[in-house]
């Protein structure tokens, strides 16, 4: 196994810890103050340390504030990093991370949990064609420090696209936030939505302040699939897990089209409003 790191042992980071999310391979933990880490972890607080300890990855899992300045570092350390969405808190730090990858020809991985769901990825198996629609909205508590959509919609746009077989849309209409007068249009406050169309059918993601979680598709021949209402089993494996084993191939160099740049670069994109119209 290739050695790993992890940036954050926070409230959602140390979930990488687990060993049924694969944290038996995370050799090393780098937070802030002194961290009460698994037997089989070393804890740190020297970043300079952390990076010279050679690791093959680096997850990053601290507030989006800090991911470019980790992101980098990681990569130049030789590292490939798995990074908590969002990736950054703007389009030119996106973009960044992102050219820093492929020029070290080091892997990016995006954490985007529901797109490693057993029962996501088994669909997507059965039904290789494109999806003729989407509809989802998702939303919860609000995040201090960065946008309802930079939490919730990079799950919305990541699967989305995944359910048009990573296509790209030729155009992203914006409703909400920064292309709403709310003045005006009061209904729209606390609320965003982006309609992604692509030739053949489109996707309609809306994100609330009020806590759902619905991802809809709908097929060409009329079926419709509810991610979260299906009745089914529980996943062999936690989503995180399957991430985490993902990560372990890209740093072997396998490749997986979850973590193909063209993809981050086109979710990221759409959610800076710097693709698709």
């Amino acid at each position: 196994m290739k050695t790993l790191g992890l940036i954050g042992p926070g409230r959602w980071g140390s979930k990488y810890l687990l060993p049924m999310n694969g944290g038996e391979h995370i050799t090393a933990v780098l937070s802030r103050s002194a961290y009460d880490a698994p037997l089989w972890c070393r804890s740190m607080t020297d970043t300079e340390a952390f990076f010279s300890l050679g690791l093959d990855g680096v997850i990053v899992s601290t507030g989006p504030e800090s991911h470019v300045e980790l992101a980098l570092r990681a990569i130049e350390s030789g590292a490939g990093v798995l990074v908590e969405k969002p990736l950054a808190l703007d389009w030119s730090g996106c973009a960044r991370i992102i050219e820093a990858a492929q020029k070290s020809g080091l892997p990016l991985l995006v954490s985007s949990p529901h797109l490693w769901a057993e029962r996501f990825v088994a669909k997507l198996a059965r039904r290789p064609e494109q999806a003729h629609d989407v509809e989802a909205h998702f939303g919860g508590p609000a995040h201090s420090g960065y946008s309802d959509w930079l939490d919730w919609g990079p799950h919305l746009v990541a699967m989305s696209l995944a359910a048009f077989r990573y296509r790209e849309p030729h155009t992203v209409d914006i409703y909400g936030d920064r292309a709403t007068n709310f003045a005006r249009f009061p209904e729209w406050e606390g609320r965003t939505e982006r309609v992604l169309r692509f030739r053949g059918g489109s996707a309609s993601l809306e994100v609330t302040q009020e806590t759902s979680r619905f991802f809809r598709i709908e097929y060409g021949d009329g079926e419709l699939w509810d991610y979260d209402d299906e009745d089914h089993p529980p996943d062999e494996h936690t989503p995180m897990w399957h991430m985490a084993r993902t990560f372990q191939d890209l740093l072997r160099g396998g490749t997986d089209q979850r973590a193909d740049l063209s993809f981050t670069r086109a979710i990221y994109g759409i959610l800076f409003g710097e693709q698709g119209g």
